[in-house]
């Protein structure tokens, strides 16, 4: 269904339900449109990717849409709720979006500005230095 509403709006279109390996296709991704868990921030904001993101209306707290809106704050994302998501509206977004090389590339370049290389790095180093004082 999803496939065939790309194809029937002339977009070039790679669609998956998981990847094991996102990293591989964020390299050549020109806009992402993705649910909003904290990986997937964390994989757009590193890649410096835009993105269209429809958060899990169901998960935990509304723990995706808070995600999501904290990306889209900084410059890196659009946000469609799920009661928003339907085929137009999202059509009408993403046919936007593409149209504008230099507004994908401003969104992307504002989704890297949140990442944090080295997090976990400097996260393990604290609970070592802390560690000895347990």
């Amino acid at each position: 269904m999803v496939r065939t509403a790309y194809s029937d709006l002339g977009l070039k279109a790679t669609v998956d339900t998981f990847l094991a390996q996102p990293w591989e296709a964020l390299e050549w991704a020109d806009l992402v449109v993705a649910r909003s868990g904290a990986l997937t921030i964390s994989e757009l904001s590193a890649a410096g990717r835009a993105s269209l993101l429809i958060p899990f209306a169901a998960a935990a707290g509304n723990h995706q849409e808070f995600n999501a809106r904290s990306l889209e704050r900084a410059g890196g994302a659009e946000v469609l709720v799920e009661g928003q998501a339907e085929f137009e509206r999202v059509a009408s977004v993403l046919t936007r979006l593409l149209g504008t090389p230099e507004r994908l590339a401003k969104m992307g370049q504002s989704a890297r500005s949140v990442a944090l290389p080295g997090a976990a790095e400097k996260i393990a180093n604290h609970l070592l230095s802390i560690g000895g004082e347990l």
